[in-house]
């Protein structure tokens, strides 16, 4: 799934969250109140929905084009696609139009009565990239009643992606330069609303009466703008990786080191095998955080000596979250206090996407002309016209228009940030370059009121990682607050997009074959869902 792209300097970077608890939360509010429907003021053309005739006759689907793709493969035969044209500007139809690409899923050549429709993360993920990507243990059951449709979101993948060359990851200037670039005002139609809309007028066209939803990550707040204004049209919907219409993107990242790093010492803590290997391991950080404060330690960067500092060690640490090398820190610290770093070494090098080695003893650099390799954590580096990479100016406006608005400031960020306990480096302006360049990508026609709560009596199914440092637990529970007759899961030991663990993708595969019933819904196999094991010292 896509995550939120490590657009900005290390310790705020946005990327489009208690061991062991398992947690199954039924909303309880009582009176969801009036939800908000927005006049689309436009009638779409009706299809006949007892066929895929109609479909399939105005829709030309074919094998689907991934020459230009990074990574080119090619999609299965089942999997087919199709540009399929939409209004530009849905509240008045009868202007321009802009294609969609649309991948569609089929198990055999019978049509299914029933639809999937998957919408992808970022800001500015393509869904069509993701095809067969979902879960295994959620695919195929599911494909035995659904056909089911990956829809690139407007200036996403193959509907018209959007890039420019100043990009906007480093600096004010260079989110100002793009926001100029592309001209603002001429993508007000490209934001979560018109994104709910492109799908209900391919619902339509498909000839669906009703159909499912599944948004992953930044896609659950596409899926919700669905929810709030077709509610009539939607049999199910699963959000995998909670984004809420209040959700603070920039909050999050700054507060990210500390959430990661005090999670695993928790983690730590709660478990008995971990304890074994650190009895303390909030000591065994705190200690080499101090240790390298005081000299840092000379290491080979690819051959070239350079230095381990607080900083960086710490940013190493928070950054090396996933469970290949998450479940081997305890042991790799311990071991460095007694001065043996292979293993640390080892997770550095999987982090950084190089080989790192220990240093000279006697400090000495591995050039005679004093040159220093910087250490750098791989960033998020969009590639100019590969439809199948994240979109930085459509995460530029959904984040300036959306979610921006929600964080209360500059320096109440500022603020927020300089009170991390585990970031090592003092925040500022310059950390958040996109948050400063925000008015430059607003565009005028954005309705405030669509930051509001979405509001629903829907069963909806809400997901929620334990592990999810981006679309944390808490922003799962706030969508549910008003949605009261929801179910909200954490899933176990995951991170983000808990869809893709075996229990989860079995979990929605049932929902969506009940038609997104939550009475019944067996989740026991929650409980059954097992720690990854810790690394054990020799």
């Amino acid at each position: 799934m896509q995550l939120f792209p490590q657009q900005y300097s290390t310790w705020f970077l946005v990327v489009i969250f208690a061991a062991g608890c398992v947690s199954k939360e039924q909303s309880d509010l009582s009176d969801p109140g009036a939800v908000l429907q927005q006049d689309a003021g436009f009638t779409l053309p009706k299809t006949d929905s007892s066929t895929d005739a109609v479909a399939d006759f105005v829709i030309e689907w074919g094998a689907c084009d991934t020459s230009e793709w990074t990574s080119p493969k090619k999609m299965p035969s089942e999997v087919q696609c199709a540009f399929i044209d939409v209004p530009f500007n849905h509240f008045s139809p009868t202007g321009e139009t802009i294609s969609l690409y649309v991948a569609r899923h089929r198990q055999g050549k019978v049509a299914k009565d029933r639809a999937l429709f998957y919408v992808q993360g970022g800001p500015g993920g393509s869904s069509t990239a993701y095809a067969r990507r979902l879960g295994p243990d959620l695919i195929p059951q599911t494909l035995e009643t659904h056909d089911i449709y990956y829809v690139d979101q407007r200036g996403t993948g193959g509907s018209g992606f959007l890039s420019c060359e100043s990009g906007c990851t480093s600096t004010e200037r260079n989110c100002r330069e793009c926001a100029t670039f592309v001209g603002v005002d001429s993508l007000k139609h490209h934001l979560s609303i018109d994104a709910a809309a492109d799908i209900d007028y391919l619902r339509q066209i498909l000839g669906y009466q009703t159909i499912s939803m599944m948004g992953a990550s930044y896609g659950s707040r596409v899926a919700l703008e669905y929810l709030r204004q077709y509610p009539e049209h939607l049999s199910a919907l699963v959000l995998d990786g909670v984004v809420p219409t209040t959700f603070r993107i920039f909050e999050m990242g700054a507060t990210r080191a500390d959430w990661l790093i005090e999670t695993l010492i928790k983690n730590c803590d709660d478990s008995a095998e971990c304890r074994a290997i650190a009895p303390d391991l909030r000591k065994v950080i705190t200690d080499r955080r101090l240790a390298l404060k005081d000299a840092p330690r000379t290491i080979l960067y690819n051959g070239y000596a350079t230095t381990e500092t607080e900083t960086y060690f710490l940013r190493v640490l928070a950054t090396a979250r996933h469970k290949i090398y998450r479940y081997e820190i305890p042991r790799a610290l311990v071991k460095a206090q007694a001065g043996e770093f292979q293993y640390w070494n080892d997770i550095m090098s999987s982090v950084l996407g190089q080989a790192i080695t220990d240093g000279p003893e006697d400090g000495t650099l591995a050039r005679e002309d004093g040159w220093r390799p910087e250490l750098s954590l791989p960033r998020f580096a969009p590639v100019i016209g590969a439809p199948d990479v994240l979109s930085g100016v459509l995460y530029s406006l959904v984040v300036c228009n959306e979610l921006a608005p929600n964080e209360g400031g500059l320096d109440n960020l500022l603020a927020l940030a300089e009170n991390q306990s585990w970031l090592g480096a003092v925040p500022s302006v310059e950390d958040f370059p996109l948050l400063s360049a925000c008015d430059a990508w607003q565009v005028e026609t954005f309705d405030q009121a669509l930051r509001e709560p979405v509001q629903s009596a829907k069963k909806v199914l809400l997901l929620s990682g334990e592990l999810d440092h981006k679309t944390r637990v808490t922003d799962g529970l706030t969508a549910a607050k008003t949605l009261p007759n929801s179910l909200h899961l954490t899933i176990p030991y995951v991170g983000h997009t808990p869809s893709k663990a075996w229990c989860a993708g079995t979990i929605i595969a049932n929902y969506l074959d009940a038609n997104g019933e939550t009475e019944g819904l067996d989740t026991s196999c929650i409980d059954s869902m097992e720690e990854y094991p810790w690394a054990k010292i020799p």
